[in-house]
């Protein structure tokens, strides 16, 4: 996954933070879904507003 030939570049995409705490990329021509991250859920009350 990580190594790649020579000459050849894996270059990685955004990250994002699925529902039920998935973390989904790309990296190269290859999709990683990690499942099991240990990550809590985003808070989807207001946001902090700051003064």
């Amino acid at each position: 996954m990580l190594f790649t030939g020579e000459g050849e570049r894996a270059v990685m995409s955004r990250i994002l933070l699925l529902a039920d705490a998935q973390v989904v990329f790309s990296l190269g021509s290859e999709l990683q879904i990690f499942r099991d991250t240990g990550l809590a859920p985003l808070d989807d009350g207001d946001p902090v507003k700051y003064q």
